[in-house]
């Protein structure tokens, strides 16, 4: 089963793993960077409190130089040449550090801890043929240590072992194949279409007239997937078409979809896109499979959001210093 996508983990699993017998608690951990204040190397007790938990220096400079270095692969010129990019930087790994701690808070209070028995595993795999010099070297070039890439993994097991609470087999949020097919029925709607990309080539009246030979063509009882192949610009709908909830279509083409009936074909939807005709369809049971990793995503993402919302952050002062060219 497919899991929420989050964007916490930057480190590749295939590095080396340190071992994992028992939960690593948030700590002040261990670190050779420091923030330039003032020309000071200065190495913070804490650089921002997620709720309960004092983010300490070590894990926030993991995530927010891996995130630079993703940016900007390690040319410093660029937050030079783009400062509004500094600021968003800053924001973005924040975003990343109230998610991880939302996840964390969440797991704490359904009594979950991490999947120790397959992090042991993986270490158990991944420390074969490599020198201890081989991988704290490659522990360092992630800006990790042993504890804190404990910790970090911990997080990540946190992550996956939560979705299974939820979503696995006989999880407290998992479905039947019935009540999946209800809460589409009350939650998704859909729906193929026809997509024609705005007119850049013909003349107005050509144009209106493609238009309208497509549209006749559907609503002359033409097969719809063979119109679709011979006419439709969008090359990435799935050939069983979509299915979306609310804020993932544009509103005119939602509005149209509301108006039909099952098995109904739209007249021309004008929407940022282009022109669509759409042909409303019923949930079919044949896509409840892949559907279910499509609503447990959607739901788990919910869930995290609504832990997120209630979090309070406070940033010690030395936040206010951090910056691409501070942080090392």
């Amino acid at each position: 089963m497919k899991k929420h996508s989050i964007v916490f983990l930057l480190i590749s699993l295939s590095l080396l793993l340190t071992s994992c017998s028992g939960v690593v608690e948030n700590s002040n951990f261990k670190t050779d960077g420091y923030i330039l204040i003032d020309g000071e190397e200065t190495v913070p007790e804490y650089v921002m409190k997620i709720g309960p938990n004092s983010i300490s220096f070590a894990e926030f400079r993991y995530y927010y130089l891996n995130q630079k270095y993703e940016l900007d692969g390690g040319d410093n010129n660029v937050w030079k040449d783009y400062p509004e990019y500094v600021d968003l930087l800053k924001e973005y790994v924040e975003d990343i550090l109230v998610e991880v701690y939302s996840i964390r808070a969440l797991a704490s209070e359904n009594g979950i801890e991490p999947d120790f028995e397959k992090v042991s595993n993986e270490i158990k795999e991944y420390k074969e043929g490599m020198s201890s010099d081989e991988y704290k070297e490659g522990l360092a070039s992630y800006y990790l240590t042993d504890q804190l890439y404990e910790y970090v993994l911990q997080g990540y097991e946190l992550y996956e072992t939560l979705f299974d609470y939820y979503f696995g087999e006989n999880g407290e949020l998992a479905m039947t194949d019935g009540e999946m097919e209800s809460y589409l029925n009350d939650n998704y709607t859909h729906a193929k279409h026809i997509l024609v990309y705005p007119n850049t080539t013909m003349s107005d009246e050509d144009y209106e007239g493609y238009l309208n030979e497509i549209l006749a063509k559907a609503h002359g009882g033409e097969d719809f997937d063979t119109l679709i192949a011979e006419y439709s610009d969008d090359e990435a709908m799935p050939s069983n078409g979509y299915y979306f909830t609310d804020g993932e279509m544009p509103e005119e083409f939602v509005l149209a979809c509301d108006a039909l009936g099952e098995g109904e074909i739209s007249q021309l939807v004008k929407s940022s896109h282009g022109y669509h005709i759409i042909q409303k369809l019923p949930v079919e049971t044949s896509d409840l499979g892949e559907l279910k990793d499509v609503v447990y995503n959607q739901i788990f993402t919910e869930i995290v959001d609504e832990k997120i919302s209630s979090i309070e952050i406070e940033y010690a002062p030395e936040y206010d210093y951090v910056s691409p060219f501070t942080v090392k």
